[in-house]
């Protein structure tokens, strides 16, 4: 049920949105397990990709972004 009056999200963009999340995850993962070598290199998975998504769908070609 659709409360917002919003159109739903298109199935498309629900599935990128989880494979850049998966994505995310498993670059956490290998980060995590060569933390000798990636000691400068901080990548968590903690669920905040999902709101920097969620923000970078939103962004057009002519959107200045400095992360």
């Amino acid at each position: 049920m659709n409360d917002t009056n919003l159109p739903p999200i298109p199935t498309e963009i629900l599935l990128k949105a989880y494979r850049h999340m998966m994505q995310a995850k498993a670059m956490a993962d290998i980060y995590e397990e060569n933390r000798q070598i990636t000691k400068y290199v901080h990548s968590t998975s903690r669920g905040h990709e999902a709101i920097q998504l969620a923000t970078a769908y939103q962004l057009t070609k002519d959107d200045w972004v400095s992360p």
